[in-house]
């Protein structure tokens, strides 16, 4: 069962995913299926109750997942720049930005379910 945090955060964001979503239209198909990067940067309302940054980067991948952003949280290959960028009283907020990951052949076989042992095909990305 999710922690009370997380649900209000979840009930809080979800309205602007699917708004980011459909905003993007033609240009993107959701969910994705590929390997994503993903740079977060938080803005908190207050000093207190400062979260860890890992808590929210996992709230973050579960919502993205949730909202039909992602089809899977574990696509998220690298959080690049993430960070708690600061305090914004009158406007806090999750700024996301995602883009396909640039992965190695080794990575890929971790996201299509190919075994490391077997022999990759021409190109990996048609099976992620």
């Amino acid at each position: 069962m999710p922690s009370k945090p997380y649900a209000l955060y979840l009930r809080h964001c979800k309205p602007f995913m699917l708004a980011a979503k459909n905003r993007a239209g033609g240009e993107a198909r959701y969910p994705l299926t590929v390997p994503v990067s993903v740079t977060a940067n938080y803005y908190l309302p207050r000093f207190a109750n400062w979260p860890d940054l890992v808590g929210l980067m996992q709230a973050t991948g579960d919502i993205l997942e949730s909202c039909g952003v992602i089809s899977n949280d574990r696509l998220i290959a690298d959080w690049q720049d993430t960070r708690i960028a600061g305090v914004d009283r009158e406007y806090p907020r999750t700024e996301i930005k995602i883009y396909e990951a640039q992965i190695s052949e080794t990575m890929a076989c971790g996201y299509c379910g190919r075994s490391r042992k077997e022999k990759p095909t021409e190109n990996a990305s048609e099976k992620i």
